[in-house]
């Protein structure tokens, strides 16, 4: 089980690392697949149960990482995400992301950095 979780996790920060070397590279080309995917209500589905089995994996590998607390931290916190967002509803998570994308493009590039160096540390930690 803890294996599958590790492995989980290097493919989770590999997908991370590849869209924000997108969102450094070509930022609409992210931001119109992201919008494609949150169009629908499916979307939102998809990104709480990415983050429910992110949250989990991050728990269930937290032990056998290089940084146990860290992942616990971050599996708690995929978790709550998890249930916030159909909490905060389709039409605020649609708000979000078009927030988001009228952000100017050096600022997606300076999130698309930050979003790969915490790709890295969780390959770096599932590794």
């Amino acid at each position: 089980m803890v294996d599958a979780a590790l492995a989980l996790l290097v493919i989770f920060a590999v997908t991370i690392i590849g869209m924000c070397v997108t969102a450094i590279a070509s930022p609409p080309t992210l931001l119109n697949f992201a919008a494609n995917v949150i169009e629908s209500r499916r979307g939102m589905w998809i990104a709480v149960s990415v983050r429910l089995v992110a949250g989990a994996a991050f728990i269930i590998a937290a032990d056998a990482s290089r940084f146990p607390t860290l992942f616990l931290v971050i599996g708690a916190l995929s978790l709550v995400a998890a249930a916030s967002l159909p909490i905060i509803g389709h039409q605020r998570f649609i708000a979000l992301v078009d927030w988001f994308s009228h952000a100017p493009v050096s600022v997606i590039r300076v999130w698309g950095v930050l979003g790969a160096a915490f790709g890295a540390l969780i390959l770096y930690g599932s590794v």
